[in-house]
């Protein structure tokens, strides 16, 4: 049975980087590795950042290692330098572990001793600007009887490591570990957590051998300053690729997420491959992102919010909500909070720009703006005025905004900073829809009486936008306008009288598509199309069901309407006005 590495100090010397990907995701992202020193020689750090690493974690496996060696000094430092020579941040610091590291030792001169041979090491990673530092509670086995002492003993060890470190800029993490380690249970790395409130903790995912790490995960929440991620067998560690063992990897990344992590995603697997490790992490975000987006995104002008739903939940309601968002006045709105109240659009994008996804989101106060996903802070976001509808964010990072008041479409200057005024415009009467192309390199764009496809030319600083196709509407009065998933040469198109699909290759609009006898009415305010061919769409309360739901005017819904299954979703006591399907892709 494979051990812990703390419980194999014969594995001799050796240094090791843990390197971590650049993430498209809502937080920084990346792998873990360890690297012998021999295997520097056959490993470049070159290699690592050609498979799209960014960022490196310094560690050593034991104390056989010793870095009050100059000469050692000197080649941590060569690795150091070379790392960012390469574009790399060294993200963390991992502390040696072993009987003579043991903060938790009973025998108050050795846990001394180890606080002085970490604080050593602190001071050197300050000499890196090295500014996370990680740290093993304790050396393994432990009696189940000294348990309680070693706990107590650990806690004052790291009450003074954590105050040394918090001096030099640097902050502290203690990970959780298996076994008769201390720190097995989010309990206990709770209790540890007691020593300072500027400790925070490594979850090492693989460790957690008692609790399934997303529970872990959501207990210990904010205190997550970096993780190390590995798959086992649910009996033992193993460093397994994730996806080779037993983790549900999708429930850990959203636990994560929600838990609002910021640090790189760091893999601690072997054998090591950075391309493989580059892979895996592609496989495990999208996975996530399929297994996310099948939810639903309403604009519930009632409660004022962003709400996503989960469309197979057997009832909706707030208190359910997989995530909700409002303008906050600490996550960078507070001048814009008068700007908000009557949302009109929310989509999942991927942002170029900062590498992550964005929620975009207008409103018919004047909001127009990019909000991190999931965290919902600012990105970008300018009162805009005219009665924003619709929002579209271009692959440089612009922001496409249609207002029906002036009658505009917009290309918002967003890409060159989160206040970013300038745009380009391109007068559109009753602008109420944009919907970027990815194929034909076109915004498509709807208003009163015309369905318009935009060419953006010029530059992302300079933008050009000019007009390369114009269709008259069927009917008057174009609302929503949205992709077809599935099908990419078609366009969902509402009307006040009828929902249409636009066909681009031959330029015309499709009356009889499957299941429009359910789907075209009159006034629909949202239509779009899951994965699975499931339509959403919402109408108004107050022309087709003046009886029940929403009174909060006269274009709002409790309601959303699912047509496959013919099933209609309730919010209670809400004001939706659109119902998005959450998917970030364009088409």
């Amino acid at each position: 049975m494979m051990r812990n590495e703390n419980s194999r100090p014969d594995q001799g010397q050796e240094r090791a980087v843990r390197s971590a990907l650049a993430a498209p995701s809502a937080w920084l992202l990346g792998t873990s590795l360890r690297i012998g020193a021999e295997a520097v020689l056959s490993m470049e750090l070159k290699d690592i950042q050609a498979a799209g690493i960014h960022y490196v974690e310094l560690a050593w496996r034991n104390d056989e290692f010793d870095l009050t060696d100059p000469a050692n000094v000197q080649r941590c430092t060569a690795i150091v330098d070379q790392a960012r020579a390469l574009g790399l941040e060294v993200w963390s610091i991992h502390l040696p572990y072993g009987p003579e590291w043991d903060v938790s030792s009973t025998r108050t001169e050795e846990r001394e001793a180890a606080v002085a041979r970490h604080s050593q090491l602190l001071r050197q990673a300050a000499q890196w600007n090295i500014q996370t530092a990680v740290l093993h509670p304790s050396w393994e086995p432990i009696p189940f009887e000294e348990r309680d002492e070693r706990l107590r003993g650990c806690k004052q060890g790291l009450a003074r490591l954590t105050g040394i470190a918090a001096g030099l800029g640097i902050q502290l993490a203690v990970e959780c570990l298996p076994r008769t380690c201390l720190g097995n249970t989010s309990s206990e790395i709770a209790q540890l957590l007691e020593a300072d409130k500027r400790l925070g903790v490594c979850c090492d995912v693989n460790h957690l051998l008692q609790e399934a790490p997303e529970d872990f995960i959501r207990k210990i929440s904010s205190r997550i300053y970096t993780v190390h991620m590995s798959d086992n067998d649910g009996v033992d560690e193993r460093h397994f690729y994730p996806g080779e063992g037993v983790i549900r990897w999708n429930h850990v990344i959203a636990a994560l997420a929600d838990s609002g992590y910021q640090g790189p995603f760091l893999f601690e697997v072997r054998p090591v491959d950075p391309y493989k490790l580059s892979d895996c992490w592609k496989r495990l975000l999208q996975s996530y992102m399929d297994a996310h987006e099948r939810y639903i995104a309403v604009t519930d002008q009632q409660v004022k919010q962003i709400i996503l739903l989960d469309p197979e939940a057997e009832n909706w309601a707030v208190s359910t909500a997989v995530w909700t968002w409002a303008p906050e006045e600490d996550k960078g709105f507070a001048s814009l909070l008068s700007a908000w109240g009557l949302p009109t659009d929310a989509k999942l994008r991927w942002n170029s720009v900062y590498e992550s996804y964005s929620m975009i989101v207008s409103d018919s106060a004047g909001l127009a703006a990019i909000v991190a996903y999931p965290q919902g802070d600012k990105q970008w976001g300018l009162n805009v005025g005219d009665n924003p509808h619709s929002v579209e964010l271009l692959p440089d990072g612009n922001l496409a905004v249609a207002a029906s008041h002036s009658g505009w479409v917009r290309i918002y200057l967003s890409s060159l900073g989160a206040d970013a005024a300038d745009y380009a415009e391109f007068s559109l009467a009753g602008a109420h829809g944009v919907q970027w192309d990815p194929q034909l390199q076109l915004l498509w764009a709807v208003g009163d009486d015309d369905l318009v496809a935009l060419e953006i030319a010029g530059t992302s600083e300079a933008p050009v936008i000019r007009e390369a196709r114009r269709t008259a509407l069927p009917t008057s009065s174009g609302h929503d306008l949205q992709p077809v998933y599935g099908n990419p040469d078609r366009l969902w198109v509402s009307t006040e009288s009828h929902v249409y699909q636009y066909i681009k290759s031959r330029n015309e609009f499709d009356e009889t598509y499957p299941g429009h006898e359910f789907i075209s009415r009159a006034n629909v305010k949202s239509v779009g199309n899951m994965p699975s061919g499931q339509v959403v769409s919402t109408v108004p309360d107050q022309l087709v069901r003046t009886e029940t739901g929403c009174g909060l005017n006269d274009w709002c819904t409790d309601t959303v309407d699912f047509s496959i299954s013919n099933k209609k979703a309730v919010l209670p006591g809400a004001a939706i006005y659109k119902a998005r399907v959450w998917r970030a892709s364009y088409n």
